[in-house]
């Protein structure tokens, strides 16, 4: 039987391994065209419980993972970054967050938001893995009290 540590050095070590595997499809190390990309793998249904939105919305949640007062996910979306930076709003509105700065530069973009006093987040947006592909990440994390 495995202990609890040697679960997660296991489950850390196949989620590595399936990044690699996701990541080696996306273009010809030699420089040349790039080859086809393999579909962003989607984490399972239970671990999104563990964010405070709905990031399907805004494509394939492909990590989450939370410590001490925050929780960060990854999500790619075949899409442009102005696509889904114009789409972010509305589905940090829906979690019950107000986005307080964006700033958006063509080739990678950040917004960052706050659910009253009580958490602060950010998501950066920039372009790949693949062609036609953005990538999302994002923390949120509580506001201590004073």
């Amino acid at each position: 039987m495995l202990r609890p540590a040697a679960v997660a050095v296991s489950a850390a070590a196949t989620a590595t391994a399936a990044l690699v595997a996701a990541l080696a499809g996306c273009g010809d190390p030699a420089g040349g065209s790039p080859r086809a990309c393999a579909e962003p793998v989607p984490v399972a249904k239970s671990r999104l419980a563990a964010l405070p939105l709905d990031l399907s919305r805004a494509g394939t949640v492909t990590e989450v993972g939370s410590g001490a007062g925050h929780v960060g996910a990854t999500v790619v979306a075949e899409s442009t970054i102005d696509e889904s930076y114009a789409a972010l709003p509305a589905v940090l509105t829906a979690g019950g967050f107000d986005v307080v700065a964006e700033e958006n530069e063509g080739i990678e973009a950040d917004i960052f938001f706050v659910r009253g006093r009580r958490e602060t987040g950010s998501v950066k947006l920039v372009e790949g893995p693949c062609e036609g592909q953005v990538t999302l990440r994002l923390t949120v994390a509580a506001t201590p009290s004073r």
